[in-house]
Order: structure tokens, then C-alpha cells, then sequence
């Protein structure tokens, strides 16, 4: 999850429902670099 998505009330919730059915998340700095660790250029 990218720490500057807008509006970030779109993606609080994720880190619950991750926690809830036992699936790793992450959260990186920016939408640029969440882009490149996915290989989105």
C-alpha cells in the first residue's frame, strides 16, 4: 500500500481485512515506488 494514496480513507481499512484473513501487506513510500517493486513503470 502506498503511504500517498489519495484519499488515503481508500485504503485504511486494508491493513484490518489483511490482519482479519492472515494475508502480509506492506506499506512503501510512495505510488512511484509501489509501481517499480511491481514492475509498472
Amino acid at each position: 500500500m502506498a503511504a500517498d494514496a489519495e484519499p488515503l480513507e481508500i485504503i485504511l481499512h486494508l491493513p484490518l481485512l489483511c490482519e482479519d484473513k492472515n494475508v502480509p501487506y506492506v506499506f512503501v513510500r510512495s505510488k512511484q515506488a509501489l509501481g517499480r517493486a511491481c514492475g509498472v513503470s
